[in-house]
């Protein structure tokens, strides 16, 4: 064999060496980016005890709403309005529509919430404001307004109409409220 035949395929072969190593191993320089999201969904809520409630959960008592005590032969009409109990606390995002039902308790008859004591009644109806304006109707659905998110007050005042005649006893009730938003 000549050495002219043999310089062909020498640089046929390297060529080929050549072309292969490039197309393997990318520079070492070279440099590949890519990108990707970020980002987080806040939702409107509201926290019970400085926590998202449970749905459907007892919380335990709101609190209490005492008419006081008076004479059977009293024909006066008393007013109540609801302490809460310090335990619960209620906070929600500002501007959420936050709703309140209230059920009609134990004794409801004819449309209204009476306190019992044995078989005896006594009506008594609540309201969502002060000036005992507003009621509150069996199972309606209530608009809260609040000024502080982070301390909002259940609005639920109570008036009783005392008949004169009342047999004597410890009249109770208990009423269950569901908020919603």
């Amino acid at each position: 064999m000549t050495l002219p035949h043999l310089l062909p395929r020498a640089a046929a072969t390297g060529l080929a060496l050549l072309l292969a190593s490039l197309l393997q191993a990318p520079g070492s320089d070279a440099a590949t980016r890519a990108g990707f999201r970020v980002s987080a969904s806040v939702t409107q809520g509201c926290l019970v005890n400085h926590a998202p409630p449970g749905n459907g959960g007892n919380l335990g008592s709101l609190g209490r709403l005492d008419f006081g005590r008076h004479p059977a032969t009293s024909t006066a009409r008393i007013g109540a309005q609801l302490t809460p109990n310090g335990a619960i606390t209620l906070a929600c995002t500002p501007g959420i529509a936050l709703r309140m039902t209230v059920d009609g308790g134990q004794h409801a008859t004819g449309g209204l919430r009476h306190l019992g004591a044995g078989n005896a009644r006594l009506a008594y109806r609540l309201y969502a404001d002060a000036g005992l304006s507003r009621e509150i109707p069996i199972g309606g659905n209530l608009s809260i307004d609040y000024g502080n998110p982070d301390d909002i007050r259940l609005p639920i005042h109570a008036a009783l109409q005392l008949p004169g005649n009342q047999s004597a006893g410890r009249y109770q009730d208990r009423l269950t409220v569901t908020l919603s938003w």
